[in-house]
């Protein structure tokens, strides 16, 4: 296994930069910045890691080593919007960057979705995706300290308010039953 020589300087993000990227997807970055970005994402969640060359990287942006296991990662990142999702082409690139660089896994992080082919074929080769919403979850459990209040509050997965209405609701129908029949 071939040592990774890791950019050591941890990613430090700007408040303000991080809320706009996350409303927009990172559309704000330009492809190298959000490659460098996730690269400091790993930085900070404890891997080594270093970015492939921007042209001719054989599928891969990113090469990571987990720390802890030894492992090296061969990444591919698109940064794609919310409707743009990333097909068994961009897969392919990936599973081969894999073999390419000697990685012993394979993952695909975009700020989209994948389609079902590509999801299927991530099964079968056993390549990690990360999609737009386990992305943002990694974002904000990384810089939880950092992150703006409004990305705290804005990500629920249930409205409290719908709740309340719906058990309201329940409560004076039971209530009408009760009295009226």
């Amino acid at each position: 296994m071939q040592a990774i020589e890791a950019d050591l300087e941890v990613a430090k993000i700007d408040n303000e930069k991080l809320k706009e990227s996350i409303e927009t997807r990172f559309q704000n970055f330009d492809p190298f910045e959000f490659e460098e970005f996730i690269k400091g994402l790993f930085l900070d969640m404890g891997f080594e890691a270093h970015t492939t060359s921007s042209s001719g990287d054989f599928g891969a942006d990113i090469i990571l080593e987990d720390t802890k296991t030894g492992e090296e990662i061969a990444i591919q990142v698109k940064r794609y919007k919310k409707g743009n999702k990333v097909g068994t082409a961009d897969m392919n690139q990936v599973v081969g960057a894999k073999s390419y660089y000697g990685c012993d896994k394979a993952m695909m992080i975009t700020t989209s979705s994948c389609t079902k082919p590509a999801k299927k074929l991530a099964r079968l080769t056993d390549t990690e995706i990360w999609e737009w919403e386990e992305l943002e979850r990694k974002i904000y459990n990384t810089y939880s300290d950092q992150v703006p209040s409004f990305y705290k509050t804005a990500t629920p997965s249930w409205d409290p308010w719908l709740i309340f209405s719906f058990l309201f609701w329940i409560a004076v129908l039971i209530f009408y039953i009760a009295v009226f029949y």
